[in-house]
């Protein structure tokens, strides 16, 4: 296995030697910017296959995490249960910051599928990968685990993973998530925009800004008013807390997919009717606390 620095660093825990940390000075009321630079290293892009979508870095213990939706890792519409992987292999892309180019995880699905390392929900649309144990002696160094490598190892990028997101100082848990909190969602949505109108970088994240707008409590998933598009899935809905002395940001879910808005009308000359669905602007996230349930499983 090969031995590398740890891809952990929690975000913005307000510690000044935290690059993403960002301090708010006391008596200061200016408003500062949401996310502090490099806003990059929150989520990264992850392709399986035909499949592309979003993708964030969750630490719990000794181990570091890779979140995602579980559709983005399989095609869970093909038979109710036994869902085969897009492909046997995936790709990661994330940023350590604005100025160097994107690092690449490469994950051999079929050795962590058979190594239990790779897992998911089968009645929520959540799953995760365990990339890389920590050394519980000195958690600034890692190993991945088989089936997981870095592409291309250089002096730019060994030793600096992706930031990761402390499970148990950055997360809240679906009870707690109140409605109307400010929400952001980042991710790489693929579907907008045009070829021949390259107005946005495919390869760079995008940013929504939204609120929690209610809570499913039979199906227990956050109602987001955001909308999201196809690639979002997958990528971390973040908010964040902010007192006198620091900013806080905390991971309240994974976008999963967005609410339809259904018109219908009739022909009234031929016996016929059409239905069309359109993005209605909200959008379904699962909650954080579903990885808490994989991490021992």
């Amino acid at each position: 296995m090969l031995k590398i620095p740890s891809f952990a660093f929690a975000l913005a825990f307000g510690a000044a030697s935290s690059a993403l940390a960002q301090l708010i000075p006391f008596g200061l009321t200016t408003p500062q910017p949401p996310f502090a630079n490099p806003y990059t290293c929150f989520s990264a892009h992850i392709k399986v296959g035909p499949s592309d979508g979003s993708c964030f870095f969750l630490k719990s213990s000794n181990s570091i995490y890779l979140v995602t939706a579980r559709h983005v890792l399989f095609n869970d519409k093909s038979s109710p249960t036994n869902w085969p992987p897009w492909s046997n292999t995936a790709e990661c892309n994330y940023f350590t910051n604005e100025t160097d180019p994107p690092a690449s995880l490469l994950l051999d699905l079929a050795c962590l599928i058979s190594s239990r390392e790779l897992r998911y929900s089968t009645n929520h649309d959540f799953a995760l990968i365990r990339v890389e144990q920590l050394d519980p002696t000195n958690r600034d160094r890692g190993t991945l685990l088989t089936g997981i490598s870095v592409s291309p190892v250089t002096p730019a990028n060994t030793g600096t993973g992706p930031s990761s997101f402390d499970y148990s100082a950055n997360t809240k848990p679906f009870q707690e998530t109140g409605v109307g909190s400010d929400v952001f969602l980042f991710g790489f949505p693929s579907s907008l925009g045009l070829p021949q109108m390259p107005q946005i970088d495919p390869n760079l994240p995008l940013l929504r800004k939204g609120i929690v707008a209610g809570k499913n409590l039979k199906r227990r998933v956050l109602i987001l008013d955001c909308p999201s598009y196809q690639g979002n899935s997958g990528g971390p809905v973040v908010t964040r807390e902010t007192t006198s002395a620091y900013t806080k940001y905390i991971v309240l879910g994974v976008v999963t997919e967005w609410i339809p808005f259904s018109e219908s009308w009739l022909n009234s000359r031929f016996p016929y009717n059409n239905t069309t669905l359109s993005n209605s602007g909200y959008s379904i996230a699962e909650p954080i606390d579903l990885a808490i349930q994989m991490f021992w499983n």
